[in-house]
């Protein structure tokens, strides 16, 4: 950001004071700034962050602005994408980037325990081709009865959540504060089962797979792979295996938000195109 910063500084002849710190630290200052009648002019909180921002209008609609500069949003971003981002029909966030689950594998553990290739196995990568491999691929410490590797890194929380994507199913009605529970629906109950018996049947889950105590992740992030590399790990990545319905994956949307009390909005709608949408800027945040 500081890099682009300095670009942006030399194209507009305005610099851009940037200030982080971690997700909690990053709504109180925001909100310290805000009531204090600091301007603040852009943030780059993610839904979850923000959430009662977005219920209460902090956040100016994007689409007005894209729409005046010629921009067809439809054609830059898929709709799901746009849909993630958009509150009572006002784009408050415009993406920047998507961290898409997928699975993680070490390869030479497959090829060590007989196992296919995931990448291999194409559509024969299911949920019960998952298990039957991590089944194989959890180990025994020799003497204790207590596992020294794992097949899944974990099957709680998100994990469990994709399972239930899988199965065809969701938690509730709608990600944006949503308005009714399907917790007691029939996904949900195959998917709780399946995390069950990872979990408690075949006790196949647990270690750290960035460190190789696993064999399998489910939720490692792209971060990840700096580690593995460092440990020299034979590692790679594949569609997450199907379930009752399909392959679904959770992800998480990264984005620029326009502040509706920002005094400089046309310059702050600048910086967000030049941070989103100009292609230098995107590769180089993507790949930092």
């Amino acid at each position: 950001m500081e890099e682009r910063a300095e670009k942006f500084e030399q194209m507009h002849g305005v610099r851009i004071e940037i200030l982080w710190g971690d997700a909690n630290e990053a709504r109180t200052q925001f909100l310290a700034l805000t009531v204090t009648g600091i301007p603040v002019d852009v943030t780059d909180f993610w839904a979850a962050l923000a959430g009662d921002y977005i219920s209460r209008g902090f956040f100016e609609d994007l689409r007005p602005y894209a729409l005046r500069d010629g921009l067809v949003l439809e054609e830059l971003f898929q709709p799901q994408v746009l849909d993630a981002l958009t509150f009572e029909g006002e784009l408050f966030s415009m993406p920047l980037y998507i961290n898409p689950r997928v699975t993680y594998y070490h390869r030479d553990k497959f090829s060590q325990a007989g196992l296919p290739d995931p990448v291999d196995m194409g559509d024969d990568w299911t949920w019960e081709r998952m298990r039957e491999a991590a089944l194989r691929l959890t180990r025994e410490r020799a003497g204790t009865g207590e596992p020294e590797q794992f097949g899944i890194a974990s099957a709680r929380g998100y994990n469990w959540m994709q399972f239930i994507h899988q199965a065809g199913g969701s938690l509730y009605d709608r990600v944006l504060f949503p308005t009714a529970s399907r917790l007691n629906s029939e996904e949900v109950l195959i998917a709780t089962e399946f995390a069950a018996q990872l979990i408690v049947e075949d006790r196949v889950t647990g270690g750290r797979f960035e460190s190789g105590t696993a064999a399998m992740s489910l939720d490692a992030s792209a971060q990840s792979r700096r580690l593995l590399d460092e440990g020299g790990f034979d590692w790679d990545i594949v569609l997450h295996a199907k379930g009752p319905y399909s392959r679904a994956s959770m992800f998480g949307i990264g984005g620029l938000q326009l502040v509706s009390s920002s005094q400089e909005k046309d310059l702050a709608w600048e910086w967000i195109k030049f941070i989103t949408l100009d292609e230098e800027s995107v590769r180089r945040y993507v790949v930092t």
